[in-house]
């Protein structure tokens, strides 16, 4: 019997497949330079204001990073906490972050390490991603200038503090890349991964379908129409499948909708609770402001006739801020469509010489901040 051609055949694969991959990193190995200078840039900048605060790596991991050190450490919590630590339970943060920190933790770092690491390689992807997303929905500003905005964003201290936002933003550029390219189902799996990272990544599904309207699907060959609509229900699989994991788990499909309650988040009134910020003065019309901003931005993405964008920005600022002002400037100025604005904004007449000096004395104010104020989230 000869086998010769069941050898040659797995042998070929890999040829083929080593060969694509030296083709496309020859043809993105100019960005990769960028996306890896920019990253270690950012890293060097926070070095520095880690040093100067005397902040030690063990404190780094606080708030939301301990919440998914628990994750890891406890897997998800069977019952609440009691009324001592108001009845809290980790059921509000998504799996896909922890899973891909509990793969880094194999390597033998402690939880809290494993999570900071796993969110700095995912900042460091999601600088590339966003340059990506940057280059096929803009041509208007250069890859140096649209990783600049990521890496040195105000709120970039969220990329290596344990955080969600790093893979956030990189499967959010990834979906819109994906999507605008025409790759559906690419980009179905991709929002899926998005919905088990953040409840308002399930948003993209909305994105998805204003795209199929656009492109005229209706008039597609049934086979595409097929295709595209398998595609678009991929989208909220990862959403679907944490809320069965909650059910299987603890008896709740819901609950990290109903556990917000322990963070005095109860759905409510949009116009309220920014007017509420906006007359409290302080912080909160801060955070009150940057959601107006984001409003604003996801408005102009509509005027502009890029309502794929605009869709998923406003939804996912009106999302969190229908319970509570908290965290919002980060939930804003972590969304790719506006991180887009805010580059094509910068680049255009040098705005960026007036712009960077400013983004980075923010960026060391909130790193001093996050050193020395217990209990600050911005």
């Amino acid at each position: 019997m000869n086998n010769s051609s069941d050898l040659t055949a797995p042998a070929s694969s890999l040829a083929h497949l080593a060969a694509r991959l030296r083709c496309w990193f020859s043809r993105e190995r100019d960005l990769l330079a960028t996306s890896l200078l920019l990253f270690i840039a950012n890293q060097l900048f926070e070095l520095f204001f880690w040093r100067i605060n005397h902040v030690a790596v063990a404190t780094w991991c606080k708030y939301d990073c301990n919440w998914y050190r628990s994750i890891l450490e406890q897997g998800y919590h069977l019952t609440t906490s009691g009324p001592a630590l108001n009845n809290s339970a980790n059921w509000a943060f998504f799996p896909a972050f922890p899973l891909l920190a509990k793969l880094v933790s194999l390597t033998g770092l402690s939880d809290g390490l494993s999570l900071m690491v796993t969110s700095r390689l995912l900042f460091l992807l999601a600088i590339y991603s966003f340059i990506k997303f940057v280059q096929a929905y803009s041509t208007r500003v250069s890859p140096l200038l649209a990783g600049a905005v990521v890496a040195f964003s105000p709120w970039a201290v969220y990329a290596g503090t344990g955080y969600t936002e790093s893979l956030y933003l990189l499967l959010t550029c990834a979906a819109f890349y994906a999507l605008k390219r025409g790759n559906l189902i690419t980009a179905g799996l991709l929002g899926a991964g998005l919905g088990a990272t953040r409840f308002v990544g399930a948003a993209f599904g909305f994105s998805f379908l204003l795209s199929l309207i656009r492109n005229r699907a209706w008039t597609w060959s049934p086979a595409e129409i097929s295709r595209a609509i398998f595609a678009l229900g991929l989208v909220p699989l990862g959403l679907a499948l944490f809320s069965l994991f909650l059910y299987w788990r603890m008896g709740d499909g819901l609950a990290f909708v109903h556990i917000q309650r322990a963070w005095g988040r109860e759905v409510g009134s949009v116009l309220a609770n920014i007017g509420n910020g906006l007359s409290a003065g302080g912080s909160q019309r801060v955070f009150a402001l940057v959601t107006i901003g984001g409003i604003f931005a996801s408005l102009v993405l509509f005027a502009q006739r890029r309502s794929e964008l605009g869709v998923f920005a406003l939804l996912a600022v009106l999302i969190p801020v229908a319970t509570s002002l908290a965290s919002m400037p980060r939930y804003v100025m972590w969304q790719a469509p506006i991180l887009l604005l805010i580059a094509e904004l910068v680049g255009y007449r040098r705005i960026w010489v007036l712009y960077f000096p400013l983004a980075l004395l923010m960026l060391g104010h909130v790193y001093a901040l996050w050193a020395v104020r217990n209990g600050f989230v911005i």
